[in-house]
């Protein structure tokens, strides 16, 4: 893709002049192929970009084919277009890939977030309430018997994904994609 193309995709074009998004588009493009991501090259005037496996180990990239394969996380198109990936703070970000990698309803108490994801407290309650704002996460309290809470009673939160995020959107959008007819060769069509 032209190198606009590249700069409006990482959010850039509103912060920077259009030389200098260029210049960090190159930057971070240099970062991932160094980290074997991706395999960048010519063609003609343009640049090339290749994916390659996320485990970096330089192998080819490889689509997860399965539907419904529970190894990988889905992040729904409306990520991208409905503009979260520019609006949601980082805190929001990291909160979201957790909570996609979860069943509805469930349970993540902000003091265990470090152990259990290596986000702090904070940064999970604010990731947290901000997706609740941005109408992505809905939480439901309830209060639990607790015989060691001072009044005996203990605060219990559940998370469950909303609208595209929510499971039963991806499941259908998952099963959809299964149902896409493949492509066909350029050479099949004559």
């Amino acid at each position: 893709y032209p190198a606009g193309t590249w700069v409006r995709a990482l959010g850039l074009g509103s912060t920077a002049t259009p030389a200098s998004a260029r210049g960090a588009v190159s930057k971070v493009m240099k970062r991932l192929e160094d980290r074997n991501l991706v395999k960048r090259g010519r063609s003609g005037r343009r640049a090339s970009v290749t994916l390659l496996r996320e485990d970096g180990s330089g192998e080819p990239y490889e689509h997860p084919h399965r539907a419904g394969d529970d190894r990988w996380l889905q992040l729904p198109y409306a990520y991208w277009l409905e503009g979260h990936v520019l609006e949601l703070s980082l805190p929001a970000k990291a909160m979201l890939l957790v909570a996609l990698s979860l069943p509805d309803g469930f349970y993540l108490p902000s003091e265990r977030a470090d152990d259990w994801y290596g986000i702090s407290p904070d940064s999970a309650d604010r990731g947290l309430r901000e997706l609740r704002k941005a109408a992505l996460l809905d939480a439901d309290r309830q209060w639990i018997k607790n015989q060691r809470s001072d009044t005996g009673w203990t605060e219990h939160w559940t998370y469950t994904l909303t609208g595209p995020f929510s499971s039963s959107a991806r499941r259908a959008a998952a099963a959809a994609g299964t149902k896409r007819k493949p492509k066909r060769d350029s050479s099949e069509a004559r």
